[in-house]
């Protein structure tokens, strides 16, 4: 299964940083602020704000930060066994 938030491009800008656990991940506020509740009542209370960090326990940091930098990038990711525990883990903590 495939999912996006968007493309990448004139529109939806790399403009922000997310410090995941040890990772930092360039992606895009207007694709974060769809995607989660949590980072998008952060970035509304701090519009300023070109990044934030966040600490999610048991998720591997390499796998995830890939995984992370496409959802919040706009590009597609593939929903599939290897990542689908992962996806859970954040979906909960970024709700």
């Amino acid at each position: 299964m495939l999912f996006s938030y968007g493309k990448i491009g004139e529109e939806n800008p790399i403009d922000f940083t997310l410090k995941m656990n040890q990772s930092r991940i360039k992606c895009c506020k207007s694709i974060i602020q769809q995607a989660s509740q949590v980072l998008s009542k952060y970035i509304t209370s701090h519009p300023n704000s070109h990044g934030c960090s966040c600490e999610i326990k048991k998720l591997p940091t390499e796998k995830t930060s890939k995984i992370i930098q496409n959802l919040f990038s706009g590009h597609q990711i593939i929903i599939d066994n290897d990542n689908i525990e992962i996806l859970n883990d954040i979906s909960k903590n970024l709700k």
